[in-house]
């Protein structure tokens, strides 16, 4: 969706010569541009760096940079330029009409809580402030640790500060306190603290740290507290780490009733966050009833204009959105960006004996409002290697709007019951319309049950029109399977399906129990009417049932309105079961309206020569099921023995 964006792909050699800030376009002599992610303008002078990164534990990591003759340099910073040694506090000397600009701050030791190399106090006032941030640190042991960079505020009472923009890198905050200190968290490369207000936030934040020893990690980015008008630039590679504790916006953090005024924009690349007690956003966290995007117009968006590649957060118990997670409002939602590679993951951590809660959102959770998401995703996933796993692109367990866009090899894979390869919709949440989409090759892996392998609904979703489902998948090793491309939970509803395509999707059991609905399982669940074409949908079960190659609807109380469409090469394969329904299975109390459409070449198999529980090479209704009224033209529908699908 996003015009004129950065190419994308699995290996640093792919996202090898990108120019991601082109203020300054000098090549660096002697440097070979293929082993360069980024470049970017540094300094007050002419001066540039190219940042070099490798892949490191699943994340980037600065490992050189280079200035603009060639000269290899110690990793964020040129030695041609003057440095700052001391720190600045305002003790009334700036006011809101003076600015800092065009210096740079070096190594230097923040003594107290607040601000490494820039402090402005509670109650004071200072106008913008520009320059290059490198290297500073604030490492405390008691109390708490904020702002290695800039902090604005240091208490109760207002403070003010203009716009702030430069090169923020390798700055790092860092608090060792006890387990029984009150406070020890840490936050902040630039830092806006309570009742304080910061103009624009801009520049480029590199490789910047911030851990707890035994509290939370927020924002090795910009950390908002109170009031910022809008934040910009380029994150790479910034990483946060709560040991003891959760760690959440590895970039950009917004706390609970605070608000970003305008928006977020940028490219945000190879940033992480790490907790104990649960993870959320990679990149982005936005808190409870705070606001991204404040009265802005229709053509408006808080989050808009982005990339989103390789960020991750990950907790042996709970990890949630991958590059986002929001618990607030994001006015007029996130538009024209892209989400590539993004994940949540969550692990067994064996010296600890912690079982694994949930990986969930490998791009985005949201559980708070987004008024919609036009943006592609591709590569995102939610693993989680001994618990459950969920909506590899998206979770909503809120409210969203429309969603459009691109969903292209997503996965949620899971020891537990495991659902959504794409997009997952909770029994909380809302969804206005999935539209003008494509869902192609995601899938939902599970040693228990996987379901949705496009889709998983267990909520409210209005609409779903003008989208294309192809080759989604489900597959279980152990159990059952639902829902190759679509499924749809007890007491969900979904409105109108219209204008869809499902073709070629699968749903697979390898495991003691059935597969049902290769292109679409509803489950005791409404869908108020379905208007679309099923074309080489499957369930395969190589040693168990399979039923409804294109539609499976089963379970009291399971509705759909009316079916209208044409099925062509739907299947259902099995080996030693039962089977029945190559395209649609109706079954156990369900009711569908009326079936209407052209049905083609639709089959069913067992190698066992076992046919039975409804048999219907094109349509089967079983156990006390309903269809009002099925109008349409059957030609080479089959049932045969022997024939397991490959």
């Amino acid at each position: 969706m996003k015009k004129n964006s950065f190419r994308t792909g699995l290996s640093l050699a792919a996202l090898a010569g990108l120019t991601l800030f082109t203020t300054n376009s000098v090549q660096a002599e002697g440097a070979n541009p293929a082993d360069y992610l980024t470049q970017t303008t540094y300094g007050s002078g002419n001066a540039s760096l190219y940042y070099k990164f490798e892949l490191s534990d699943g994340g980037y990591k600065l490992v050189e940079a280079v200035n603009s003759d060639g000269a290899d340099l110690t990793v964020g910073y040129n030695d041609d330029l003057t440095y700052l040694s001391e720190r600045i506090v305002n003790d009334g000397t700036y006011s809101s009409g003076d600015n800092i600009e065009g210096k740079t701050f070096k190594e230097i030791n923040g003594p107290d809580i607040w601000g490494g190399a820039i402090q402005n106090p509670s109650g004071q006032s200072i106008g913008n402030i520009s320059g290059d941030f490198i290297k500073n640190t604030i490492n405390r042991d008691a109390d708490s640790s904020i702002g290695s960079a800039v902090a604005n505020g240091t208490g109760t009472g207002a403070s003010t500060m203009g716009n702030v923009s430069g090169n923020f890198v390798g700055n790092s905050t860092i608090n060792t306190a006890s387990a029984d200190d009150p406070k020890g968290y840490a936050h902040g490369t630039v830092n806006n603290h309570v009742d304080s207000t910061m103009g624009d936030v801009s520049g480029n934040f590199i490789a910047n740290y911030v851990e707890s020893a035994n509290s939370y990690a927020r924002a090795a980015g910009v950390a908002n507290n109170n009031v910022v008008n809008s934040i910009s630039g380029d994150f790479i590679g910034n990483r946060i780490v709560a040991t003891n504790d959760n760690a959440a916006g590895a970039a950009i953090y917004s706390t609970p009733n605070s608000q970003i005024t305008v928006d977020i924009t940028g490219n945000f690349i190879g940033n992480s966050a790490s907790g104990k007690t649960n993870a959320r956003g990679g990149a982005i966290a936005i808190g409870d009833n705070a606001v991204v995007g404040v009265n802005l117009s229709d053509d408006q968006s808080g989050i808009h204009d982005s990339n989103f590649y390789a960020n991750y957060v990950e907790s042996p118990t709970v990890a949630r959105g991958g590059a986002i997670w929001n618990s607030g409002t994001i006015t007029n939602g996130i538009v024209n960006s892209e989400f590539t590679a993004n994940y949540a993951f969550t692990s067994e951590n064996a010296d600890e004996e912690t079982t694994a809660s949930s990986a969930e959102g490998g791009a985005i959770y949201n559980s708070g409002t987004i008024d919609k998401i036009s943006a592609d995703f591709s590569q995102n996933y939610a693993k989680s290697t001994s618990g459950a796993a969920n909506g590899g692109a998206v979770m909503n367990t809120g409210t969203m709007g429309d969603i459009s866009g691109t969903f292209t090899e997503n996965y949620a894979e899971g020891a537990k019951d495991s659902s959504g390869g794409a997009i997952y919709n909770s029994s909380t949440g809302t969804i206005s319309s999935i539209k003008d989409s494509t869902f192609t090759g995601n899938y939902v892996q599970s040693t228990a049950t996987p379901r949705g392998g496009g889709v998983y609904n267990a909520g409210t979703i209005n609409e779903i029109s003008n989208v294309k489902f192809e080759e989604n998948s489900v597959t279980s090793t152990a159990i059952s399977s639902a829902g190759g491309a679509l499924y749809n939970y007890t007491g969900a509803t979904i409105g109108d399906i219209k204008n869809v395509e499902f073709k070629n999707n699968t749903a697979t059991s390898s495991g003691s129990r059935a597969a049902y609905g290769g292109g679409l399982c509803n489950y005791k669940a409404t869908i108020n009417s379905i208007e679309a074409t099923f074309t080489g949908n499957g369930v395969v079960s190589p040693r168990y049932d399979g039923y409804g190659g294109a539609v499976y609807n089963g379970g009291a109380g399971a509705n759909i309105g009316s079916i209208k469409g044409n099925f062509d090469n739907n299947y259902a394969a099995i080996v030693g079961g039962n089977t029945g329904g190559g395209a649609i299975f109706n079954n156990n109390k369900a009711t569908i309206g009326s079936i209407e459409g052209d049905f083609t070449n639709n089959h069913i198999g067992s190698d066992s020569g076992v046919a039975t529980a409804g048999d219907g090479g094109a349509i089967a209704n079983y156990d006390s099921s309903t269809i009002g009224i099925i109008k349409g033209n059957f030609t080479n529908n089959y049932i045969i023995a022997n024939a397991s699908h490959s």
